[in-house]
């Protein structure tokens, strides 16, 4: 068996953007991190996104407020902190009959004042008759509403998150599979493909569409969460608009579509949403191609046709399938990919599953070292135990830890979080940010080392 020293924290399996996240922040904690990827970090949907920070317009349709602040505020912390390879982008909303310019009003109204904004302007209503934005659009588009969100390039925040966490001390390996896991009753014994193997305390299944895969055949998981893959498709084009602007443009299906600035001389228009059986099926349709030309071709002067397509590329993002075969709520209304905690105990081992792309989201999509949110919900997380509104933790001594859903989500000041939880040796996962007197909570409690009985 290893010794104490020679054991890590946290192996993490899978580098992208997820598992690039988690691995930095966790090493800034000081903690001992491992981070292990089988192919190239960043090499699968962490590459193929639509490459924006947003905090999720449409999703204000849905009331999920706290989710969008959320969202907003680490809008806010990325481009103040990588400026490098992210920055403010303008987005053009033209007036179409899929909605109300009242309710465009409402909801820009909300997005500009749900979170504090100190690098991207707020929002104006435009005259496209005379704004230079109306030139791509056809002459019968006259208003519009102009808001901003942020670009970043993909790719490279995958890298500069695993850098960073290299160089707090991470250890990082791509092009290594992890091939077999062993629980011992104090830590993991991991084997890795080039022959080496690994010790850990816990272990953090970034894997996105894989996560599935590798919670059954490698963990041994046969109680792990389906997923449901969703192949979302980009094309590239000649550049429809010589101005700086973004266009979001909505569909008669209900659907937003992007036509994003993209390498000087290209337009990036995405995406859209189709079932695959596995993550090697992803690959663009002619149905796909024909959908996005048509869609954009609704709003275009100068539309387009299938030879102005220089290229094309899709990624795949996993949804959390329920017992049943539904789709998880939040997963069936958005297309912004969350994390998802969950803790699959037997008596001793904690294993904690993370799905999501959503890069405003990636800092706090992190294990973290200390007490912030527990969930919650018997609907999503069946291995945990919940009852009268409450929420019990065991500890591997036996010692029992419970609190009120309203105490351990800490709503309001009058039901601070008891004393003894937050003394409690136990870690829990966040994917929300904590609030002067509330929590947006969209995490499940998962332990280090512990059990959550």
């Amino acid at each position: 068996m290893a010794s104490q020293s020679d054991i890590f924290d946290v192996l993490i399996i899978g580098g992208g953007i997820n598992g690039a996240g988690i691995a930095r922040d966790a090493s800034g904690r000081g903690l001992k991190v491992a981070l292990v990827e089988a192919g190239d970090f960043g090499g699968a949907t962490s590459s193929a996104s639509t490459k924006l920070i947003h905090g999720g317009l449409r999703y204000l349709e849905f009331y999920e407020f706290g989710l969008v602040r959320k969202a907003l505020k680490e809008r806010e912390v990325l481009l103040d902190i990588a400026p490098h390879i992210s920055w403010p982008q303008s987005f053009v909303l033209p007036s179409a009959p899929e909605r109300p310019d009242w309710k465009l009003r409402a909801g820009l109204f909300l997005y500009d004042h749900l979170a504090r904004r100190k690098v991207v302007p707020g929002s104006n209503r435009i005259d496209l008759r005379q704004d230079r934005a109306g030139r791509a659009l056809e002459s019968h588009y006259t208003h519009a509403f102009r808001y901003w969100d942020g670009w970043v390039d993909d790719a490279r925040l995958v890298i500069a998150n695993i850098a960073d966490a290299a160089a707090r001390g991470a250890y990082v390996r791509s092009r290594t599979r992890v091939t077999t896991t062993i629980w011992d009753g104090s830590a993991w014994t991991v084997a890795l493909s080039d022959g080496t193997s690994v010790a850990a305390k816990t272990i953090v299944n970034t894997a996105g569409p894989w996560a599935e895969e590798v919670a059954r055949s490698v963990m041994g998981r046969n109680d792990a969460p389906s997923l449901r893959l969703v192949q979302g498709s980009h094309i590239v084009t000649r550049r429809v608009h010589l101005g700086r602007d973004a266009f979001m443009l909505q569909q008669p299906d209900g659907r937003i579509i992007f036509v994003l600035p993209y390498e000087h001389d290209f337009s990036l228009i995405g995406t859209t949403e189709r079932s695959i059986d596995t993550p090697a099926a992803a690959h663009i349709t002619e149905e796909e191609t024909d959908y996005l030309i048509a869609a954009v071709n609704r709003y275009l002067a100068r539309p387009l046709t299938l030879d102005d397509i220089v290229h094309r590329f899709s990624g795949v993002r996993p949804l959390i399938l329920e017992a049943g075969g539904g789709i998880r709520a939040l997963d069936a209304k958005f297309s912004l990919q969350y994390v998802l905690a969950r803790a699959l105990l037997d008596g001793h081992v904690s294993l904690a599953h993370f799905e999501g792309q959503a890069h405003a989201d990636a800092r706090v999509q992190a294990w973290l070292p200390r007490i912030e949110v527990a969930a919650y919900d018997d609907s999503q997380f069946a291995h945990s135990n919940h009852f009268g509104g409450a929420v019990r933790l065991t500890l591997d001594d036996g010692t029992v830890l419970e609190a009120s859903v309203e105490q351990a989500l800490g709503r309001t000041s009058a039901h601070p979080l008891p004393q003894h939880l937050l003394e409690a040796k136990f870690a829990l996962c966040a994917a929300s940010v904590l609030q002067a007197d509330a929590v947006e909570a969209v995490a499940a409690a998962v332990c280090c080392g512990r059990s959550i009985g």
